[in-house]
């Protein structure tokens, strides 16, 4: 809801509340770095191949 209203302050004390509830070892902040680096190059990968994708059938025109 932070989020949604603008309020960055507020999203960020409720993420760090989030997470201080369920990371509580250096285990825990090791496998969300793990997971948020694979989301990320996931995502990239995603948004260059249609990127790709669209600039092939672009210049086919």
């Amino acid at each position: 809801m932070a989020q949604k209203v603008g309020d960055e302050k507020l999203e960020r004390a409720t993420l760090d509340q989030i997470i201080q509830m369920y990371m509580w070892t250096n285990d825990h902040f090791r496998d969300v770095a793990h997971l948020l680096d694979r989301r990320y190059v996931t995502e990239y990968l995603d948004k260059m191949e249609k990127e790709t994708r669209e600039s092939i059938i672009d210049s086919q025109k």
